[in-house]
C-alpha cells in the first residue's frame, strides 16, 4: 500500500491519513495531501467496509493520484501561459504607449511652429475722406 502513496509524496511535502469509524461498520479514509509550494490538492475520501478497502483502497490511490497529477500539470501549464500572457500584454502595451507618445509629439511640434511664426500684419491703407471724395 505505500508503494501506491509513495507517489504522491512527489506532488506534495506531506500526506495526512486519517482514519474513523462510521455508521453500519463503514470506515472513512481521508487522504490529505498538502502541496508543495502553493499548490492546493484536493483531498480523498473514501467510505468503505474493510473488506472493500483492502480490496479497492489501493485502485483509488492510484486513480487520485492519475488524476491529481494531471490537474497539477494543467495547473503548471496554465500558470505558464498566464504568465507569457501577462508579458505580451506588458509588451503590447508599452509598444502603444511609445506609439501615442510619438504621435503626440509629431502633433505638437508643428502647432509649436506656427505658434512662433511671426504674426502677419496687414498695412494700413488710410482711406481718403470724404471731403476728398466729392
Amino acid at each position: 500500500m505505500f508503494k501506491d502513496i509513495e507517489p504522491l509524496l512527489a506532488q506534495a511535502e506531506c500526506i495526512t491519513l486519517t482514519i474513523a469509524t462510521e455508521e453500519n461498520g463503514k470506515i472513512r479514509v481521508n487522504v490529505i495531501p498538502k502541496g508543495k509550494g502553493d499548490k492546493h490538492l484536493v483531498p480523498l475520501t473514501i467510505v468503505a467496509t474493510a473488506e472493500e478497502l483492502d480490496g479497492g483502497f489501493v485502485a483509488a490511490i492510484q486513480q487520485y493520484r492519475e488524476k491529481t497529477l494531471s490537474i497539477a500539470q494543467q495547473m503548471d501549464q496554465f500558470e505558464q501561459d498566464a504568465a507569457a500572457a501577462l508579458a505580451a500584454a506588458e509588451e503590447t502595451r508599452k509598444a502603444n504607449d511609445a506609439k501615442t507618445a510619438k504621435v503626440a509629439a509629431t502633433k505638437a511640434t508643428p502647432a509649436a511652429s506656427k505658434a512662433a511664426a511671426p504674426a502677419k500684419v496687414k498695412p494700413v491703407v488710410e482711406s481718403p475722406s470724404l471731403d476728398e471724395l466729392f
